[in-house]
């Protein structure tokens, strides 16, 4: 990839090069042949670059992703509610509500929407967008939000500290509803919360 990248650059580079190289034999014989041959090099070895530019821009956000991504699993620790959140869902007889009130799995959720938060942070000043991070994430974002032991226990209860979550879900839930995808955990919505339609029905 890199060495591809290499040759590029260095194609649009010569491409100039030749361009004002060539411009300057024809300056001699036509001003006319010369200003238009610098132009169309130029324009050309322009857009090659910024097409270069682009794809590496992307590859860079693939990267970031991934990388953040792996620190869902690795630096927040998210994988124990998240399996947990799973399990009530395949096995009715689960009490998942007692089991995420004690005190060891209350700061797993913490560390989970506190992912939440960062990815929140991340659309909002534009980073990433809601269809960069759509296929990639909207299942263990929607598994935590959309989960009604987590909202009584946590989310609404210290709805003040996860603003920002709260936010992003209401976006990421209309571009949702917009592209006629499903939204995941749906029968326990957030915004079917008695707690959150006294919070937010009003601005919402």
């Amino acid at each position: 990839m890199n060495s591809f990248k290499s040759y590029s650059v260095i194609l649009a580079t010569a491409l100039i090069v030749i361009g004002i190289v060539v411009s300057s034999f024809l300056t001699e014989y036509n001003t006319v042949i010369a200003s238009v041959t610098t132009t169309i090099t130029a324009v050309i070895g322009a857009v090659a670059l910024f097409f270069q530019f682009k794809k590496d821009k992307e590859i860079n956000k693939a990267s970031f992703l991934l990388e953040f991504s792996k620190q869902f699993y690795e630096t927040y620790d998210c994988l124990e509610i998240f399996n947990l959140i799973e399990k009530s869902v395949d096995d009715v007889d689960f009490d998942l509500y007692k089991e995420l009130s004690k005190p060891y799995y209350m700061l797993k959720i913490e560390n989970y929407l506190s992912w939440c938060m960062t990815l929140a942070s991340l659309v909002r000043k534009g980073t990433v967008s809601i269809l960069d991070i759509d296929a990639l994430f909207n299942y263990r974002f929607f598994a935590v939000v959309n989960n009604k032991a987590v909202q009584d226990l946590e989310l609404i209860k210290y709805y003040n500290s996860y603003i920002e979550v709260i936010n992003l879900y209401k976006i990421w839930r209309n571009f949702r509803i917009k592209h006629k995808k499903e939204i995941p955990f749906s029968s326990s919505d957030l915004c079917e919360n008695a707690e959150y339609k006294k919070l937010f029905e009003i601005r919402d």
